[in-house]
């Protein structure tokens, strides 16, 4: 990843981690929502993700929950947005079980309208209940 356009050529570590959340049976949700699509079908957005993510998580959590990349959705959920020449959304939530935090993406969609669409809510919030009930409730 380049970072010169935000003022520095050095490559950045992570503060904090992106994982895509697994299924039970083993597949991961985004990809089979998302990711798949874009990689057959956008090339230049699926890896404009990738880099934008990497940026991201160069920040301190609370840096990255303060721009506008984040935006609270209630009951622990966040939507992560990303503008890569398509609008990229993900939903998802913090988690600080691990020693560095985590966010953990339960659904992504490219967004087409200004509202959130409901149905990604719900799709994120059963999906979050699958896996607190797998591994109990997160920090």
């Amino acid at each position: 990843m380049d970072y010169t356009a935000f003022g520095t050529s050095a490559k950045l570590p992570p503060l904090w981690g992106v994982d895509f959340c697994v299924s039970p049976a083993g597949s991961c949700y985004v990809e089979d929502d998302l990711l798949e699509m874009l990689w057959k079908k956008d090339r230049p957005v699926y890896e404009a993700v990738f880099d934008k993510i990497g940026v991201i998580t160069s920040w301190t959590p609370e840096q990255a929950k303060r721009s506008h990349h984040f935006k609270p959705l209630g009951d622990g959920l966040m939507e992560l947005r990303l503008s890569v020449g398509a609008e990229v959304r993900f939903i998802g939530f913090m988690s600080y079980d691990a020693p560095s935090p985590i966010f953990y993406v339960l659904c992504g969609f490219r967004k087409k309208t200004n509202k959130l669409p409901q149905k990604y809510l719900k799709l994120a919030r059963r999906r979050r209940e699958i896996i607190n009930e797998i591994r109990g409730p997160t920090k």
